[in-house]
């Protein structure tokens, strides 16, 4: 009897530990998403702002032709990298939801916060941390998304912007 308890406790130890280690590794993968998303964030700011500056540059001139196509091309540059932009800064909101195991605590005493704690059985909490693995992959992979479709915006944003530029060059 007592060797049954023990290995129910030992496998316990190990559910918990498994359930820590995803934990982290999900945490870590948020975490490599937000750097690639201010990384990306920074270079869409920068790009949005030469592409608005040439736009406004070229509006200035007597437009006609097929520079009047290049100017519309711009454009959409322009309107493509602010897509990305948007993308981007949805991707690095903070998600502040119940989800997770500390923001249930914000309210809480100190002592509320031990007996909370130390009330939890040993399933209840595994449960939960089984719960805030289900909610970190989903806003992982909602985050990833989002890095995906404004990398993609961002390349296309690139290709129309070089086209235009040649049509540009062509016109002028």
């Amino acid at each position: 009897m007592e060797s049954e308890l023990s290995d129910h406790r030992g496998s316990q130890a190990v559910l918990r530990d498994a359930l820590r280690d995803e934990i982290v590794e999900i945490r870590a993968a948020l975490s490599r998403s937000d750097q690639k998303a201010g990384t990306l964030l920074g270079i869409v700011g920068v790009a949005l702002a030469l592409t608005l500056t040439v736009l406004t540059t070229a509006k200035a001139r007597n437009l006609h032709g097929i520079a009047i196509l290049a100017f519309g091309g711009g454009c959409l540059g322009a309107a493509a990298l602010g897509a990305a932009a948007l993308m981007l800064i949805i991707a690095v909101r903070p998600v502040t939801g119940m989800s997770e195991a500390w923001p249930r605590f914000a309210t809480k005493t100190a002592e509320e916060i031990v007996h909370a704690l130390e009330g939890e059985a040993v399933v209840a909490a595994n449960i939960r941390m089984a719960t805030m693995i289900r909610h970190l992959t989903g806003r992982a992979l909602r985050k990833l998304r989002y890095v995906q479709i404004s990398t993609d915006l961002m390349i296309a944003a690139l290709l129309t912007l070089v086209f235009s530029a040649v049509l540009f060059a062509t016109a002028t």
